[in-house]
């Protein structure tokens, strides 16, 4: 077994490690909700990059393509945005859980208790 981390503010440290999803090269991209950041690991724990998210941040997920959405923002594997979900008045962007579809459609959970459907177009 292998661990790593601490609770801390530094680069490696986490307020609260939320999600985890692992590239295909073996990259481990964690969100720390509580300092509004992803931190980017190899496999073996080594803080590698870090970079900011709008808001506390919950959920990660990976896409068949190497892409993350965290919450409702698409970003490549350096943190670069490719694109943003069209959130209701009073959504949040920030989501607490993620799935997307074979087809694409994405539903994103939201600790209001609701579930938000994206279908894709």
């Amino acid at each position: 077994m292998l661990e790593f981390g601490k609770r801390g503010t530094g680069p490696g440290e986490f307020g609260l490690p939320h999600n985890v999803v692992v590239d295909s090269q073996g990259k481990v991209y964690v969100t720390d909700r509580d300092h509004s950041r992803v931190e980017v690991f190899d496999s073996n724990g080594k803080f590698l990059n870090e970079w900011k998210t709008n808001g506390g941040v919950s959920t990660l997920f990976m896409t068949k393509d190497q892409q993350i959405w965290v919450g409702g923002v698409l970003t490549d594997l350096d943190g670069k945005v490719l694109g943003r979900l069209p959130f209701p008045e009073g959504g949040s962007n920030s989501g607490h859980g993620t799935v997307v579809t074979a087809s694409g459609d994405i539903y994103l959970a939201q600790l209001s208790g609701r579930i938000d459907k994206y279908v894709k177009q």
